[in-house]
């Protein structure tokens, strides 16, 4: 009985730990992959869809709409002048396509 009792306290000791570290790395990991993503050698195409799931990914801290845009923009392999001002990730990505 007691050592029943051990167990289930060191479990939910354990899942306490994974709980508060796991999602301070995955918030981490996540905003590393937005920021370091780039076109490179994929399509246009996919590097949008990689962009959006990366943007939309559920974070605490979100990123900025600007600071998306400017991600999203610097990452794309041909530099093109743009003329249009967007406020949002999405009205860049159509001026992308």
């Amino acid at each position: 009985m007691d050592a029943a009792l051990i167990t289930t306290k060191r479990r939910q000791l354990c899942e306490r730990l994974q709980t508060g570290f796991l999602l301070a790395n995955y918030e981490y990991r996540q905003r590393s992959r937005f920021l370091a993503c780039k076109q490179e050698k994929l399509e246009l195409f996919e590097y949008t869809q990689k962009m959006r799931v990366l943007a939309a990914s559920p974070v605490v801290n979100p990123l900025s709409e600007h600071i998306k845009m400017t991600m999203f923009m610097d990452g794309l392999s041909r530099r093109q002048l743009f003329h249009v001002h967007a406020n949002c990730m999405e009205q860049v990505i159509q001026t992308a396509l």
